[in-house]
């Protein structure tokens, strides 16, 4: 997202085999200096800066640099990315017999906000974010992950004034859970949980800038145009904030900013370059290249926990009561030809939810990959005729192939598909809202953590269906399918991963109520002034605060 929903909907093509390339390539001169200003062009924009609730990658890695959670992921690349460590809390948690209870100290004074604010972050601190995060008139995407702390349900739904099971003694924040629960601290690893200030609106989002404690600070935010983090002078922690100012700049054509990165004007290309570039740009600039082999890489291709898909929406007559016709898009997609308008070097096509990788994962022979099975398609789809399905997506060039693609493979089966395009954080609050006129939504999803809760139980269960900023949006909704994944998120080890393995089959296979197109990869492209890149895993993104201009 990664929403933990992909920031754009460019992306991917050629079918590439487990592929993390140049995510470790030294720079030849390793000593970072500080000071300097990046600059950062997008074509389309951060979704929120408010924590609560920003769900795109793009804006997940805002927030790793910009603020600090009782617990966080290292700045480290590949599995060690994964680990759970203390950040705002002095230790790990202590956990009580019963492993329902985490207890966590945290010294007021270790980490402070940005300027205007400074305020200290405390125990109490964290208690207000939890209580910020369950306000229904928030509708924060993290409820979905907070429902199992005691009390939490109760809040969301307006009849309680904060979360009963967060408590604060002193400098003591504990959390009471209905179970215990085997994810519960890399959930609370997710950006979700950064610390605010204690004055910062409970019911409403904050649309500009907001104080961070980390790194680096949203200095100022203008939506649809600008944003500009600086580096936090309060920030006393052991992380490195190298650059003085990093400043984004959103609205700007693909074409535009990879001439502007390739010469040098901007630095980064923060929401990719033409796909037609990308074979090229891998031989000038990738780890191969000259510029590679001397430590002076550009062009960096990581594995994401990334499944590119097109939500069928379940409320809706036309999908909704059809489960031969949901298999029958299934069959008749030309994957290997849509995944190719993205250009190279990104993922492989796929017909199923989780990604490789994954826990629970298991590839399994369910729709065709190498080209439609036209004969099924026609079968499953039956003879009528004057069948439309509007399709949301976004209004970028690699989408806009992509609708055609899906238009003449579905017309093959006598569907016409009426795409709507709209700027991509415009498409994903659309989607987001309950009744939403829409048949087909192409969306992606990056793993918020490296398990399959966050795909099935964010995704697909139909209990979290609510008025707008849904996750869910084929608006899956079977109870005899919500109540297992509720009981699978209650289970840890062989079993979890096997019963969300079974599940992953039944959904791709059985219900379908999803076109999984592709799994994905992170590219990105950077001008020769920047070193430091180091993909983080867990958030699927180079840590920003990472990067420093080379000597």
């Amino acid at each position: 997202m990664s929403m933990r929903k992909t920031r754009t909907a460019a992306a991917l093509a050629v079918a590439v085999a487990s592929l993390t390339v140049g995510a470790g390539v030294a720079d030849a001169v390793t000593v970072a200096k500080k000071g300097g200003t990046m600059r950062v062009n997008q074509s389309s924009d951060f979704d929120y800066s408010d924590p609560a609730l920003a769900y795109f990658t793009n804006s997940w890695a805002l927030e790793y640099s910009t603020c600090s959670k009782l617990v966080t992921n290292p700045e480290k690349s590949g599995a060690a990315g994964a680990e759970v460590i203390p950040d705002a809390a002095d230790t790990m948690p202590v956990v009580s017999k019963n492993g329902r209870t985490y207890t966590f100290t945290v010294t007021p004074g270790r980490f402070k906000f940005s300027p205007p604010s400074n305020q200290p972050v405390t125990a109490k601190t964290f208690k207000f974010v939890f209580d910020r995060l369950a306000n229904p008139k928030l509708a924060s995407p993290a409820q979905g992950y907070i429902t199992d702390i005691v009390g939490a349900d109760a809040a969301i739904a307006g009849s309680a004034k904060s979360v009963s099971g967060v408590k604060v003694s002193g400098n003591k924040l504990a959390i009471t859970l209905k179970r215990p629960l085997g994810d519960f601290l890399a959930r609370l690893a997710m950006p979700f949980f950064c610390a605010v200030p204690t004055n910062t609106p409970v019911d409403e989002e904050v649309q500009g800038a907001i104080a961070g404690s980390g790194p680096y600070y949203i200095a100022s935010r203008e939506p649809k145009r600008s944003l500009e983090l600086r580096r936090n002078p309060n920030y006393k922690g052991s992380r490195p904030a190298y650059l003085d100012k990093i400043i984004f700049n959103v609205g700007i054509d693909l074409n535009a900013t990879f001439l502007q990165v390739k010469s040098g004007q901007v630095d980064w290309a923060g929401d990719g370059i033409p796909p037609s570039e990308y074979a090229s740009v891998w031989a000038q600039y990738g780890p191969t290249s000259a510029a590679g082999k001397a430590g002076k890489q550009q062009f960096f291709v990581n594995t994401q926990n990334l499944t590119w898909y097109i939500a069928l929406n379940m409320s809706r007559p036309l999908f909704g009561q059809n489960a031969n016709l949901r298999k029958a898009v299934n069959f008749a997609l030309d994957r290997p030809n849509y995944l190719r308008q993205g250009g190279a070097y990104a993922g492989r096509p796929t017909d199923q939810i989780l990604p490789p990788g994954m826990i629970g994962f298991k590839d399994v022979n369910i729709f065709p990959l190498q080209g439609p099975e036209l004969a099924k398609a026609k079968a499953l789809a039956g003879s009528a005729t004057g069948r439309k399905a509007v399709l949301y997506t976004a209004n970028r060039q690699t989408e806009t192939l992509r609708a055609q693609i899906l238009i003449a493979n579905f017309k093959n089966i006598g569907i016409d598909v009426v795409p709507q395009q709209f700027q991509r954080t415009v498409q994903a609050t659309k989607a987001g809202i309950k009744g939403e006129p829409f048949d087909m939504d192409v969306e992606g999803w990056s793993a918020d953590y490296p398990d399959p809760f966050t795909f099935f139980n964010i995704l697909l269960d139909g209990t979290t269906i609510r008025e707008e900023h849904n996750q869910n949006v084929s608006y899956f909704d079977d109870p005899a399918f919500n109540k297992r994944m509720h009981q699978l998120a209650g289970i840890s080890g062989p079993a979890r991963a096997a019963g969300y393995q079974k599940l992953d089959a039944q959904l791709s296979g059985g219900v379908v109520p999803w076109i999984p197109t592709h799994t994905g990869t992170d590219r990105e492209f950077y001008s020769s002034r920047i070193g430091g890149q180091l993909f983080q895993n867990a958030f699927g993104q180079h840590i920003l605060n990472r990067l420093y201009i080379r000597g």
